[in-house]
């Protein structure tokens, strides 16, 4: 129903075309990504259909050594076992913190991940597959993962950081440490909460977290 050979009859199958209405902003992006093709040739469609397939029949099998598999489509695969560890069908609808926590576990290739989840769905039930939960899973956790990427990437994916490690060492005297990297991570998240909108809020709330960590970093 994303491909170029869609037909009519696919969109008048009514559980093939409540996913057309709701996907179908997105389909040339899709078609897009699911083209590419790697150095092997294998084309990105295939390689989802490989990795979540051996997946859910055998989790234990290496698929990088067995299909010698080149660095790019490992971090495909990679990705692909994140989609399970990340559970995005279970809390819908997301939040733009979920989001944003989903693409951070994935990357670009969460975008895999949601045609997976889809086409396992599909696969499970058909042909008595659930509308409600179908609905659900499109409206509430598909098309706000799509949209984040391909719409809304600077502001949930993405967004440019309202401080750096720089600011926290000049503005707060701030030592560098192993607890920076999670105190940029809160703010980044409050950031895309919307708790925080501003430099001189991401310092002040940099400040309270740093206080509170029972390995905070001193001050200089």
């Amino acid at each position: 129903i994303i491909s170029p050979r869609r037909d009519d009859n696919a969109a008048a199958e009514v559980t093939l075309g409540v996913a057309v209405m709701i996907l179908d902003r997105h389909r040339g992006p899709l078609q897009d990504y699911l083209c590419e093709t790697y150095g092997t040739d294998r084309e990105t469609s295939a390689l989802i259909l490989l990795g979540y397939i051996t997946m859910l029949l055998n989790p234990s099998i290496d698929c990088a050594s067995r299909f010698r598999l080149s660095n790019d489509e490992r971090i495909l695969f990679r990705a692909l076992s994140a989609v399970r560890r990340a559970d995005i069908v279970a809390h819908p609808p997301l939040t733009d913190l979920d989001r944003f926590r989903y693409f951070r576990l994935t990357g670009r290739h969460g975008i895999a991940g949601v045609l997976a989840v889809l086409g396992d769905f599909l696969a499970d039930g058909w042909p008595q597959v659930d509308a409600i939960a179908w609905g659900t899973l499109l409206d509430g956790v598909a098309s706000p993962l799509l949209r984040a990427w391909f719409d809304e990437y600077e502001r949930v994916v993405a967004p440019p950081p309202l401080v750096t490690g720089d600011d926290l060492v000049t503005a707060l005297g701030l030592k560098p440490g192993p607890p920076f990297g999670s105190l940029l991570e809160a703010l980044i998240e409050a950031q895309v909460n919307g708790e925080i909108s501003t430099r001189a809020e991401a310092l002040q709330l940099a400040s309270a977290l740093a206080s509170r960590q029972p390995q905070s970093p001193g001050r200089s």
